[in-house]
């Protein structure tokens, strides 16, 4: 992947995951570094887009956090800025953010987007 401009992305720059199918992905973040009440728990959310294939057909990413997975299928994702939001967690530090090209299927996957952008991850105590 590659940091490119986005004027619509936050700060005007953004993440471009490739499309290509990887082990691990090109974005990776621990929270070995974050400051954090470890009896609350916290939503983990993240802000991405997709550039579309036409006709496109599996996931648009794949977005992976302490066992909950978020990889939406092509025909689901909205065009422009979304965000995606993960199960409420308390955070450990062993746990990681990964965020990366969706996973392929055979005949069909690999066409699902050219490829897909990611711009800012939040962590924010969660309100019961």
């Amino acid at each position: 992947g590659e940091l490119v401009k986005d004027p619509e992305a936050y700060g005007g720059e953004c993440f471009r995951a490739f499309n290509k199918e990887e082990w691990r992905g090109p974005v990776m973040f621990p929270f070995c570094n974050v400051a954090y009440d470890k009896d609350a728990e916290y939503v983990v959310r993240f802000r991405a887009k997709v550039e579309k294939t036409p006709g496109g057909k599996g996931e648009a990413f794949n977005a992976e956090y302490e066992k909950q997975r978020i990889a939406p299928m092509v025909d689901e994702v909205k065009d422009g800025w979304q965000w995606y939001e993960f199960k409420p967690t308390r955070i450990k530090d062993w746990h990681w953010f990964e965020y990366k090209s969706g996973r392929f299927a055979n005949g069909g996957g690999r066409g699902a987007v050219k490829c897909s952008y990611i711009d800012r991850l939040e962590i924010r105590r969660h309100s019961k």
